[in-house]
């Protein structure tokens, strides 16, 4: 199915608001890195510059997708903690008909991200994607709602194993190059 028929899709903000460091944190490209919303200082905008118009402020379970520049396509689901906060200049998925969890992963799979969405957003100059193409993507969707959380909740496990693995092999280098140091002194 197509993304458009499970889902909304909106744009973020339109113009960047006053920035006020007591204001409302807001999401930007640079805070999205393949599937993750990354923590530490976001920026912080004044919320009554914001058009209320536009629903800027993002719940638990959407969805935010890249919509120019070097990180067009990337994409990450907001978790409950961030539930409140400001969508900059991207596009907000919001999952109506299907599990929220489970068209995330679609989005950042090889089968949506590279066959579909880095295609679309080939231009003379810099990347971009808009809502009409991003909604046009293709979907592989289990039945119900329960396989493809079944699905998610597989995925969610795999990725917490490789996660494991990753910190591991990060000490075993940190040990490593302690050792190196020491070796050489």
């Amino acid at each position: 199915r197509r993304l458009k028929s499970v889902a909304t899709i909106r744009y973020g903000l339109g113009q960047p608001p006053v920035e006020l460091s007591s204001g409302v944190a807001m999401i930007r490209a640079t805070d999205v890195s393949a599937g993750t919303i990354c923590r530490g200082d976001f920026l912080r905008v004044d919320p009554d510059d914001l058009p209320r118009g536009r629903n800027p402020y993002l719940k638990s379970g959407e969805i935010i997708v890249v919509r120019s520049g070097a990180y067009t396509g990337d994409s990450a689901i907001v978790p409950p903690d961030l539930e409140g906060m400001v969508a900059g200049y991207d596009m907000v998925v919001t999952v109506t008909q299907a599990s929220p969890r489970f068209v995330a992963y679609c989005l950042l799979s090889r089968y949506i991200l590279e066959g579909q969405i880095f295609l679309l957003t080939l231009r003379a100059a810099q990347p971009h994607l808009n809502a009409t193409e991003l909604g046009s993507v293709l979907l592989a969707l289990p039945p119900t709602i329960k396989e493809q959380e079944s699905i998610a909740d597989f995925i969610s496990m795999k990725f917490e194993e490789l996660n494991s693995l990753v910190s591991t092999i990060k000490a075993q280098i940190a040990t490593l190059t302690a050792y190196r140091k020491s070796l050489i002194h």
